[in-house]
């Protein structure tokens, strides 16, 4: 275990602020987010000194040329300079309310003084552990309530990766696309998401945890790797401005059937990993077809509204999003529209293949009398990161491969990385240790009303019946959100009308899921409802919300 060297001193505002001044500290490490307090939270912290209530501890570190960089603290720090710079005045205060109102230069010269010698106890690294910073920045900050996901990332996957994800959020398309001001990296938390999620076939939640562990792999990637990144993002970025414009990522009102103008990540995820797939020529050509095909998909398609809207970070609403984009590209620019690649798999694969088909075409669903005159497929494409193995092969007559549509049978790759996690409830299935997310059924309006009602009252007696630990938890994580009666819509088919809970944990711990489902049964025959229209969407005990 290395040694860390530090010393302990206790500068003042007034001799931070002339360090900062005369560049010996440096506020903004890369490591750093940006300034984030609001003037209330900054004045609050002003008062707090003018009270002479002792400060927090804060970090420096020692760099060379004899500069401090800041750790922890950086916010508290600006928040004094700010203020005797006279960037705001008080608001706020809740003891010395006499002061709101005033600037620095408001105050009578007592005051000020008091504020110029408040001092911060600091722990100073010294030179000879600088290395040590980054470790102490994430084990102070992991976990800090006002930390973004994002912030943590830079600090504690610094490198050449992080780099080249700081200089792209500079890039001239990604503030015209992405719809808002880059506060807290938030720019850099969905270029980071684009790479990600570029093998999304592998992808398992939460959205979170696979970002992290995506920089952690590659955090010290080679240059030819991080250049090639970096000009797919760049190429991608700039094509879906020009086929879709600079909406391309706005979020809709379903309902009403008109486009918002903010910005969506789950339309962006869908739509830019689905046209990195694609040649950037034959995309221009199609421009209008594939525009005016996505406008629509993105107001009137319930499957994609679905996985963009609900539960977005599961592993099947990742996928059937993507895909969907992906098929309907594909549909216009035809069977040679991808960025295409070969892979061959075993001859000695058909054998085994044919028995596992029971010696039946997927494609035509006719038989297969001569194994010879086949060919072994990839059911998701190579070319969209499908795996050449057993498990994404399917054995087909060559005639039938010669005429197969581009598109990729969505359910067909789910099922292959066993990313489904929805059962009608009609099935006898083990359910157990897993948590239900929502309810989805075809009916009329008015039985979708009458459920919704009867089931928020089902639970109340289930509350009061039941006193204790499940009454608390019921209570506090299972219960009708504000989210849920907006989800209830009509289709073309009938009546499509989600019930969406709160993903709680006592079911696991007060209830066995298999006797939910049976008692849902019997809810259901009480509206004449057939059990089989009806479907659960569960979720496993990893997090696969956003």
């Amino acid at each position: 275990m290395k040694k860390l060297y530090f010393s302990i001193k206790e500068p003042s505002i007034n001799e931070l602020r002339n360090w900062k001044t005369k560049g010996k500290l440096l506020t903004n490490p890369d490591y750093q987010r940006d300034y984030v307090y609001t003037e209330d939270k900054a004045s609050r912290l002003v008062e707090s000194a003018l009270m002479l209530i002792p400060l927090p501890t804060i970090y420096l570190c020692e760099e060379e040329n004899n500069v401090y960089s800041v750790i922890d603290g950086q916010q508290r720090i600006m928040s004094f300079i700010k203020f005797v710079d006279g960037d705001f005045a008080l608001k706020g205060l809740t003891s010395l309310t006499e002061l709101n109102g005033k600037y620095y230069k408001d105050l009578d010269a007592e005051l000020q003084m008091i504020i110029d010698d408040t001092t911060f106890r600091t722990i100073l690294i010294a030179k000879e552990s600088s290395d040590a910073k980054y470790d102490i920045f994430e084990r102070l900050n992991r976990g800090a309530v006002t930390l973004k996901e994002q912030e943590l990332r830079n600090c504690v996957y610094r490198g050449p990766y992080n780099s080249m994800i700081n200089d792209l959020a500079d890039e001239k398309n990604v503030a015209t696309m992405f719809k808002a001001e880059n506060k807290r990296m938030w720019y850099q938390e969905y270029i980071l998401r684009f790479f990600a999620l570029i093998d999304f076939m592998s992808y398992k939640p939460s959205m979170k945890t696979w970002l992290n562990k995506y920089m952690k792999l590659h955090q010290f990637e080679d240059e030819k790797s991080i250049a090639a990144d970096r000009e797919k993002f760049v190429k991608t970025l700039s094509i879906v401005k020009e086929v879709l414009g600079a909406e391309a990522f706005a979020t809709v009102d379903y309902e009403k059937k008109t486009v918002i103008n903010k910005f969506s990540a789950t339309f962006y995820d869908s739509i830019m990993i689905a046209f990195s797939k694609f040649d950037r020529t034959k995309l221009i050509n199609k421009a209008d077809a594939i525009r005016l095909a996505i406008e629509d998909k993105k107001l009137h398609d319930d499957v994609y509204h679905d996985a963009c809207y609900a539960a977005t970070g599961s592993t099947d609403r990742v996928i059937r999003r993507i895909l969907t984009i992906f098929n309907l590209v594909s549909s216009i620019l035809g069977d040679d529209g991808t960025n295409k690649e070969t892979r061959t798999f075993d001859p000695a694969l058909k054998l085994p293949l044919a028995e596992k088909q029971n010696y039946i075409c997927p494609l035509c669903k006719n038989k297969i009398v001569d194994i010879e005159q086949c060919e072994i497929d990839h059911i998701l494409p190579y070319s969209l990161g499908g795996k050449t193995t057993f498990e994404n092969a399917q054995l087909v007559h060559m005639i039938c491969n010669r005429h197969k549509s581009n598109n990729v049978n969505i359910d067909e790759v789910v099922a292959v990385v066993d990313a489904d996690s929805t059962y009608k409830m009609s099935e006898d299935k083990n359910v157990m240790g897993k948590k239900i997310t929502m309810y989805k059924f075809m009916g009329k309006t008015k039985l979708v009303s009458r459920f919704y009602d009867f089931f928020a009252s089902l639970m109340d007696d289930i509350k009061d019946a039941i006193p204790g630990k499940f009454n608390e938890l019921a209570d506090r994580e299972f219960k009708p959100t504000k989210r849920s009666k907006p989800y209830i819509s009509h289709t073309s088919e009938g009546m499509y009308g989600p019930y969406e809970v709160v993903p709680g944990v006592f079911i696991e711990c007060c209830m066995d899921n298999n006797k939910m489902m049976h008692f849902g049964r019997m809810i259901l025959e009480e509206f004449n409802i057939n059990p089989a229209n009806v479907v659960i969407s569960f979720k496993g005990r990893e997090d696969d919300e956003e």
